[in-house]
């Protein structure tokens, strides 16, 4: 019996900064959500190796990190500019997102809380719009997917 296969489009997805009045943050155009574990390796006298003597240590699992990593075009509004609005995204910055992957059935991320690092503008002579990258990395446990509310 096949699995049901429900795919979203990208233009489905959207990112909200959570709380008693929730805001949508205009102009993203990507978001990735990645967490890793680190491996530890242990060699030891007894570590397998392979036919040609590489060794391959057993290993426990290590810290976790969970990062963010938004892409989107620059907000100039006076009210919700990316930097000093609403949006509140600049080096340092403690956030809390909703990350939906379908805002059209409201699943996705929610809750993911971290602070901004690495926070960038890009402004080419090319009539492009501004455009600004930042990775948030995560403050607590990553959220199980499901509904957001």
């Amino acid at each position: 019996m096949p699995q049901t296969f429900t795919p979203t489009s990208g233009t489905d997805g959207r990112v909200r900064i959570p709380g008693g009045t929730p805001v949508i943050i205009a102009g993203i155009s990507s978001w990735n959500f990645g967490r890793e574990v680190a491996a530890i390796p242990i060699p030891h006298f007894e570590s397998p190796a392979d036919a040609h003597g590489i060794v391959y240590p057993q290993n426990l699992k290590g810290m976790g990190k969970g990062t963010i990593d938004l892409e989107g075009f620059y907000n100039s509004s006076t009210v919700d500019q990316t930097e000093t609005g609403t949006t509140h995204l600049y080096n340092g910055a403690d956030v809390t997102l909703d990350l939906y992957y379908s805002k059209a059935v409201a699943v996705g991320y929610p809750g993911v809380t971290g602070f901004v690092t690495n926070f960038k503008v890009t402004e080419q002579a090319e009539n492009q719009a501004t455009k600004f990258t930042c990775t948030i990395v995560m403050t607590n446990t990553p959220p199980a997917p499901g509904t957001i509310t």
